[in-house]
């Protein structure tokens, strides 16, 4: 399964918003955060699905974020 491409993270007043444009074949997405961008990356709950775009509260800490294609059978 494909990646998703065109990642865009923008912080509105006191949400960041990460969208991103559809896989093809996907089902749903899954966003994973981390403080280190080496490990410890885990499935970050704290936000709302909508299609291709995830917000979540804005906290004021050092934040990593990854997006994965889920398709599920």
């Amino acid at each position: 399964m494909n990646r998703p491409e065109n990642i865009n993270i923008e912080i509105d007043n006191d949400q960041i918003v990460i969208s991103w444009d559809p896989v093809d074949d996907a089902t749903s997405y899954k966003v994973y955060s981390s403080d280190n961008p080496y490990s410890g990356f885990y499935e970050d709950f704290s936000g709302i699905y909508d299609g291709t775009t995830w917000t979540s509260q804005y906290i004021d800490e050092k934040r990593l974020y990854r997006v994965a294609a889920i398709r599920l059978d």
